[in-house]
């Protein structure tokens, strides 16, 4: 009776929360898109561990996350420019980060992929 969550399932709840569902309001959608990107680091994070039965992120995941973050930022107003230029930027960094992260993890997989396949397979070559 040990019921798990699928891929499927992590990414719907991340779908769940990269919606708007604070509208307008930018504390809820960051607030939103923090709990995100903590769920999605949380499944890297047991991947590092290589456990068997764990869950691994897809593009599905990061695009996801990287989509909840484009809910805080705010337009910019002459009154606060400032203001929203640094949550504009914190938003820029943010998605930059998950961009440049889910690429180096789909060229390291790639590599290990080649590096598998040019390994000698002792059973083919008898």
């Amino acid at each position: 009776n040990n019921i798990r969550a699928d891929l499927d399932s992590f990414n719907y709840l991340l779908t769940i929360l990269s919606r708007r569902l604070g509208g307008k309001n930018l504390e809820t959608n960051r607030q939103n898109a923090q709990r995100a990107e903590s769920i999605l680091m949380s499944m890297l994070k047991e991947n590092e561990n290589e456990k068997n039965d764990v869950v691994r992120p897809d593009t599905t995941s990061f695009n996801t996350v990287m989509h909840a973050w484009t809910h805080c930022h705010n337009n910019i107003n002459n009154s606060n420019k400032h203001i929203s230029d640094e949550k504009e930027w914190c938003v820029s960094e943010r998605v930059m980060k998950l961009l440049l992260m889910m690429e180096s993890i789909h060229r390291d997989n790639y590599q290990k992929q080649q590096t598998a396949s040019d390994t000698p397979n002792t059973l083919k070559n008898v």
